[in-house]
């Protein structure tokens, strides 16, 4: 291959390691603008700008964890973390793990929360008998047809994108005037390090979405390509949560206590198309956040029981995943009956927590000045040009 065609192979690579990002990003909770709303809007004009400082903090932790993985060939979450916290690992690692599968739960049961408000909402269908129907599809595409959830993840995020800037456009353009006399007044409900702190934590939640990026990187070979990656991976993130960030505030009277605010918007448009093709891409979007966060899950339960006795239920592997995925799923639709406003307001604000102090602080301080002594002492180490 000529040096043209390995730089248009290496564009196309880091570009791929961007959009698993970006696909890990814009899922069903993102979708439906409830995040936006918990985390941003409901503050104010503050929403205009700050989504775009939260990607930072989330870009910048990417890169910090990208390097130790690069640097020590450790491309999952667990060898990661042992190889960021060492010598402090033996506590640190499980801490780490802990919040990741308490985050998995949470992105299950919202996930669920959300499908179900939607059914109930173009359906009529009571939230109890929403909730259970999807917990049982859930556990049977996690079970089953993972792979093909995974395959379709790409078009379905292609078609909420497509969606989402349709919508946007349109449903910032109508209520314009509205937009501006909030963002000239400065309309806020509350101090602006108050707003800040809550984009800060949002990136904290974020942080525990790494696992899906971690593990497409495994080819790379230098430091360069994991910030080209997530310079295009920022640009990608903030543009669409801003995008989204500037819609909602544009509607926010309105919108306080829609679980599916972006939905609720669609439907005041009065474009049947759109709404449905949101509907569908919204119900698949949730669908495909759950299944994959239970996949995750059990895979990660699995790889307990390798390092456990394997008698009675540890015995099988196929009836210990069964017992475990059931568990998963039954826990994760009993926190789903709380709703998805409060799921995201209290579940991943506390996650949120857990992640500023647990992964972003570390990470840019201690794992930031390890990467730079390893750089110190392997001087070769980015001198291979990934793909």
């Amino acid at each position: 291959m000529n040096s043209n065609g390995k730089s248009n192979a290496n564009w196309m690579y880091i570009f791929s390691i961007a959009s698993v990002w970006f696909g890990t990003h814009v899922g069903g909770g993102f979708a439906s603008g409830r995040q936006t709303m918990t985390f941003f809007v409901s503050y104010g004009w503050y929403a205009i700008f700050l989504p775009a400082i939260a990607m930072i903090l989330v870009g910048l932790t990417y890169r910090e964890q990208l390097i130790v993985a690069k640097n020590h060939r450790a491309f999952d979450y667990n060898s990661m973390s042992h190889k960021l916290y060492a010598p402090y690992d033996n506590f640190m690692s499980p801490v780490y793990e802990v919040c990741n599968i308490m985050a998995g739960f949470l992105a299950i049961s919202a996930s669920i929360a959300g499908g179900a408000s939607l059914l109930q909402e173009i359906f009529d269908m009571p939230f109890m008998v929403a909730i259970v129907l999807l917990g049982i599809g859930v556990l049977l595409l996690a079970k089953f047809g993972s792979t093909l959830v995974r395959r379709v993840s790409t078009l379905l995020t292609l078609i909420i994108v497509f969606a989402f800037v349709v919508l946007c456009t349109k449903g910032i353009s109508m209520q314009s005037s509205q937009l501006n006399e909030i963002v000239a007044a400065k309309q806020a409900t509350a101090g602006f390090g108050s707003a800040l702190w809550k984009a800060i934590t949002y990136a904290g939640f974020q942080c525990f979405a790494f696992m899906g990026l971690l593990s497409s990187a495994r080819d790379i070979q230098d430091t360069p390509t994991i910030t080209k990656s997530m310079v295009i991976g920022y640009i990608l993130n903030a543009s669409m949560i801003t995008l989204t960030a500037v819609l909602l505030v544009a509607w926010i009277p309105q919108l306080t206590e829609q679980p599916l605010p972006i939905l609720f918007i669609a439907q005041q448009m009065g474009t049947g198309w759109l709404v449905n093709l949101y509907s569908v891409a919204l119900l698949a979007a949730f669908t495909s956040t759950a299944v994959s966060a239970t996949f995750g899950t059990i895979s990660r339960f699995t790889a307990l029981r390798e390092k456990t006795s394997k008698t009675g239920i540890f015995a099988d592997e196929k009836t210990f995943s069964t017992i475990v995925g059931v568990a998963v799923i039954a826990i994760s639709v009993f926190i789903s009956t709380f709703g998805l406003i409060k799921i995201v307001a209290v579940g991943y604000g506390y996650a949120g927590y857990a992640g500023v102090f647990l992964v972003i602080i570390p990470t840019l301080t201690y794992g930031h000045w390890k990467n730079k002594q390893y750089a110190k002492q392997n001087p070769e180490s980015d001198n291979v040009t990934s793909i």
